[in-house]
């Protein structure tokens, strides 16, 4: 005897058909069960066993509706019940049903009836074991719900792309950095929403996802409102399960506060080399004519000098302390009637100035900070402190709209050119005051805007209208 003789299975002869059909039912990954017109179990195969929990002898003659579990129970047993009585009842269905030790199994069954030699009608059902594919659904699921939620709360926006670049998934946080409605970007190619708009970008980006390569790089894109949004992405490819490309994720990351503070870095040390430093030059100049053998008069316009630009000094450094705790202060219900009229006494004492107002009569609440008092002071100091004329003017206008205040502050000095506007208002650039500064950042801080007018509409020379807009508190 060989000893492949000697390890395999002995063949079995079968007398019958009805025993190879036996052992066929017996041994199938399906259980099978053969249920009588008074709902008892009067055949049980192998597998079936397995699934109700106990032997042959335990289940034939036992009603199977005593192994549903209650919460089942009458929905299976009615089902039961009018599928004999001719009703067309959905064949394929799950339940569950509750093992000899207690174990609850979820089964699905396909039902289906019989009439036996007699004429008596029997109920065959094969019965799978899906105890375990519904724990992994669950499982599935709850990994879902906790991806959506992770996905839906995160602070970095997160996009995927087809393999034509259009948007298919965009979740909150980047719908609301772009300030627009999610429906609105699904379906748009992303590069449209970028700031330039650089079509040769997004087939180098598009050819370096599909050869695999993962990166992070800068990108500026254009929200609803036309302005710049600051970004780092992280964009990572992503492959079906045949090696296709079908698109890539990306992680965007708003960087415009970061943005914010390196160009208020640069402003600053800006300011420090160059209009701190030509104060102190003034100073040093001054001070050496002070110890020259010079007509007292020119001692005089000397310290003058000096304790102007160290007032000129003062200034600045207080306005650079206001500007670094913008960031931390709190935003609230301020009266804006209350601070302007403040800042206009300091302002008639001061630079005895002739101020004419309108819309301050009632008490006004904006949405800002204990800073807009020294907002509304850069802007009156602003119109005043550059107007040569020996007779100053200022006219302050303050309009209610839906849900926002207008405020417009003008004088009659030199005026702003035109050209001179937009580089007033161009954040990337050096071409202001530490107060005008000050302004754009606490505008900004609430969400407001800033713009430049002619006070007389195509007259330049009959000065300038600077008008800010704030969120109105609601009662």
């Amino acid at each position: 005897m060989t000893n492949d003789e000697e390890n395999s299975e002995p063949i079995r002869d079968f007398e019958s058909e009805d025993e190879v059909l036996r052992t066929m039912i017996d041994n199938t990954h399906d259980g099978i069960v053969i249920i009588g017109e008074d709902g008892k179990f009067e055949y049980v195969n192998r597998e079936a066993c397995r699934i109700f929990g106990g032997t042959e002898e335990d289940l034939i003659g036992l009603d199977f509706r005593e192994k549903l579990v209650e919460e089942d129970r009458e929905l299976v047993s009615k089902r039961f019940a009018l599928r004999r009585e001719g009703i067309e009842i959905p064949p394929v269905y799950r339940f569950r049903i509750e093992q000899k030790n207690g174990t609850p199994v979820s089964v699905e069954t396909r039902v289906e009836l019989a009439k036996d030699d007699e004429g008596s009608l029997k109920t065959i059902a094969h019965v799978l074991d899906v105890t375990e594919r519904e724990r992994d659904k669950r499982t599935l699921r709850e990994v879902q719900r906790r991806n959506r939620i992770l996905v839906e709360t995160m602070n970095e926006g997160l996009t995927m792309d087809d393999e034509d670049g259009r948007i298919v998934f965009a979740n909150d946080a980047f719908c609301e950095m772009l300030d627009y409605k999610r429906e609105d970007v699904i379906g748009e190619k992303w590069i449209s929403f970028t700031k330039e708009q650089d079509e040769e970008l997004a087939v180098r980006k598009r050819r370096d996802r599909m050869q695999g390569k993962s990166e992070r790089y800068e990108l500026v894109w254009e929200n609803s409102q036309g302005e710049e949004v600051p970004t780092i992405i992280s964009a990572t490819p992503y492959f079906n399960q045949s090696g296709e490309y079908v698109g890539s994720f990306a992680v965007v990351t708003d960087v415009s506060l970061i943005k914010e503070m390196e160009k208020t870095q640069r402003f600053y040390l800006d300011l420090l080399t160059h209009d701190i430093a030509n104060q102190l030059q003034v100073i040093m100049t001054a001070a050496g004519l002070i110890d020259c053998d010079l007509p007292r008069y020119y001692v005089n316009e000397a310290r003058d000098d000096i304790l102007e630009s160290i007032e000129l000094c003062n200034r600045l450094i207080t306005k650079v302390k206001r500007g670094s705790q913008l960031r931390d202060l709190p935003r609230t219900k301020v009266n804006l009637s209350d601070a302007f009229h403040e800042r206009i006494r300091v302002l008639k004492r001061v630079h005895s100035v002739e101020v004419f107002t309108k819309g301050l009569d009632e008490d006004i609440y904006v949405i800002a900070d204990e800073l807009l008092s020294e907002m509304l002071w850069n802007l009156l100091e602003n119109a005043v402190r550059h107007n040569p004329k020996p007779e100053k003017k200022v006219w302050i206008e303050v309009e209610v709209l839906d849900d926002s205040v207008e405020i417009a502050v003008a004088d009659n000095g030199p005026g702003i050119s035109d050209s001179r506007k937009k580089k007033l208002l161009d954040t990337t650039k050096r071409r202001r005051g530490v107060g005008l500064m000050l302004v754009s950042q606490m505008v900004k801080k609430h969400d407001g805007s800033i713009r430049i007018e002619d006070r007389v509409p195509g007259k330049v020379s009959e000065g300038a209208r600077f008008i800010v807009s704030l969120p109105l508190a609601q009662d």
